[in-house]
């Protein structure tokens, strides 16, 4: 048991060590753009890529969760270990399919009003919490199935 304790904690610092340093290697950008009339060439594609960026991430947080519930609803383990584990990575997939919303959002505001710039924080803030909140539901989810996957009843 005390084993099993000890590799829990060192998955959870190395965890929050990787989260860190890809949180501290990330540099800010301007906050709002100039507007014009017509968008540049490499404004649409910046548009383009981070919309597609956005709805892969969407669909990775969509496939995590019915893998979540895969687990959940398997009949060879009697009661699935480490609930707070798939409780945690449920909330996190949560949260990164409403960042991707938000994301979606205002990717809209920036087309309407003419502010092509996809490197601004308004735009960037909600897509780094969308991939953090899905890089923390990985891990969340990694830890529930490594507890739940080999133990039969």
């Amino acid at each position: 048991m005390v084993k099993r304790s000890h590799a829990r904690i060192w998955f959870y610092a190395v965890v929050t060590a990787v989260v860190l340093v890809v949180w501290l290697t990330q540099g800010p950008g301007s906050f709002f753009s100039t507007q014009s009339a017509t968008p540049t060439q490499w404004q649409q594609m910046g548009v383009s890529i981070a919309s597609e960026t956005a709805r892969l991430l969407t669909t990775l947080g969509t496939a995590l969760l019915g893998a979540l519930g895969l687990l959940m609803s398997d009949r060879r383990v009697a009661k699935p270990k480490h609930l707070s584990a798939a409780f945690a990575c449920a909330m996190s997939t949560g949260l990164s399919l409403y960042y991707g919303y938000v994301v979606h959002l205002r990717l809209l505001w920036m087309l309407s009003n003419k502010a092509f710039d996809a490197t601004s924080a308004f735009f960037v803030t909600p897509s780094h919490y969308q991939f953090y909140a899905l890089l923390a539901a990985g891990f969340f989810f990694a830890d529930f199935a490594a507890h739940n996957l080999g133990e039969e009843t």
